[in-house]
């Protein structure tokens, strides 16, 4: 009986132990999408002379590719069918397009700040946005084995206690 008492409650850090190795892939894929963004939005301001907004957009185009695929093979270890992904994690990043230039918009047009506001509140905005997205919506056939595996590995362990 106390085993069985003790599974039960400790079986949910199981998961969170999962989602927390989750969130730390999501950051760092993140992480660097985020640099191409930063870098390419920064070069189009200032080699390019594009306006804020626009270069914005540019360094989001950039960084896509690199985004996806990162996202899908090593944050949510995806399985499921690459069109359809491909097709809900372009429109999800339209919707992030829109946060950002509306972000660029707020606090470089109407608050007159400078234009890296613009960038640190799209870094911090849509990021929480997207995992969600991507971990509901977008990614929703995730590679249950990775999942299985840590979790009975973690029973299994206290369960030999």
């Amino acid at each position: 009986m106390r085993r069985a008492i003790n599974s039960l409650t400790k079986q949910p850090f199981a998961g969170l132990r999962s989602f927390v190795l989750k969130m730390a892939r999501f950051s760092l894929v993140g992480l660097v999408s985020g640099g191409v963004y930063a870098i390419m939005t920064v070069f189009c301001i200032r080699q390019a002379g594009l306006d804020p907004k626009v270069a914005s957009i540019a360094g989001y185009l950039v960084a896509l590719p690199c985004n996806f695929f990162g996202h899908r093979q090593f944050t949510f270890f995806a399985n499921g069918s690459l069109s359809l992904e491909a097709l809900r994690f372009v429109f999800m990043h339209g919707v992030n397009i829109v946060i950002s230039v509306v972000a660029f918009a707020i606090l470089t047009d109407a608050l007159g700040l400078a234009y890296r506001f613009g960038i640190i509140a799209t870094l911090l905005i849509v990021p929480v946005f997207t995992f969600i997205v991507l971990n509901y919506w977008v990614f929703q056939n995730h590679k249950r084995e990775l999942h299985s595996y840590l979790t009975s590995d973690w029973v299994g362990r206290q369960r030999k206690r």
